[in-house]
């Protein structure tokens, strides 16, 4: 009789088929994996966060304690790709191409049993530069306009970290680093202020522009058409006299090429940083409108 009950047990099995338990766990680490997608980086300026290049969990309290063996193999899938960080486009820019916001995804996982929670932006030194709070799940989607909270921008080239601490019964922070900024636009009165790093969009050793700066200076100059700008004043920012004066040229002769403007009012300049810019190597364009 047991002989009979154990061949029934095993027909499943002869048959190719698999035990309900690895069923629902196979099921359920494919829906996971296809419901949170990654969005690959596009050559379009505004605020651009490189992808996350370490991305680590901590997991405090009972959850930690009490996962068995299908939920590790579901934080396997979900937790390494939890925080997304894209450019997102805003109204006020005509050209509908620049992006003045931050933009993070929280997936559903995230947020279910959060009561509190906290996004901090930290510098190399350690220190919080912007922090944002709340009570409650976190929306789906948290933005800013990329200022500190002293009214300062994020600085073009500096590696920043987030932090993000979801607070309820069990603690969960996730930890972003080396998020860069290489290109970033905003308004100012009359002016739209573009400021690149030099040091991607310019190649000093073949004396010419990358295909990302670019890609990212026709952007500028689709804008300058759409906006009707009057004049354009380019800046380029670099402790080596020599590059800069070729990184202006290059700039300069694609603007001039690719606008419709006098030569008189689209002025180049190669400065030397000091200040606040000391070490940095910088493209800014200032596209007037009066």
């Amino acid at each position: 009789m047991n002989l009979v009950i154990a061949l029934f047990c095993l027909v499943p099995f002869l048959a190719g088929q698999e035990p309900d338990s690895e069923k629902i766990v196979r099921k359920e680490v494919i829906e996971a994996q296809a419901e949170i997608r990654i969005d690959e980086p596009k050559p379009l300026l505004g605020l651009w966060l490189d992808p996350m290049e370490a991305l680590d969990t901590l997991l405090v309290g009972k959850e930690a304690k009490v996962q068995g063996e299908f939920d590790r193999k579901m934080e396997a899938v979900l937790f390494p790709r939890i925080v997304r960080f894209s450019r997102y486009l805003r109204e006020p820019l005509a050209s509908k191409k620049l992006s003045d916001r931050i933009t993070i995804d929280l997936p559903e996982k995230a947020r279910r049993k959060c009561k509190l929670w906290r996004l901090r932006i930290i510098d190399p030194a350690g220190t919080p530069v912007k922090t944002l709070r709340g009570k409650g799940r976190p929306p789906d989607r948290l933005e800013w306009n990329g200022l500190t909270d002293d009214g300062k921008l994020l600085e073009i080239g500096t590696p920043y970290a987030c932090m993000l601490d979801l607070m309820g019964k069990d603690t969960v922070t996730l930890i972003l680093e080396h998020i860069n900024v290489p290109a970033f636009a905003f308004r100012r009165g009359n002016e739209i202020i573009v400021r690149i790093d030099a040091s991607r969009a310019y190649d000093p050793e073949l004396l010419r522009l990358t295909p990302w700066g670019r890609d990212v200076l026709r952007e500028i100059l689709n804008l300058a058409r759409e906006e009707y700008v009057r004049g354009v004043d380019i800046a380029v920012y670099d402790d080596r006299a020599d590059v800069a004066r070729d990184c202006v040229g290059s700039v300069l002769d694609m603007f001039k090429r690719g606008i419709a403007l006098n030569e008189d009012y689209i002025k180049a300049e190669s400065r030397f940083p000091t200040g606040d810019l000391a070490g940095k190597r910088l493209i800014e364009i200032k596209l007037n409108k009066s």
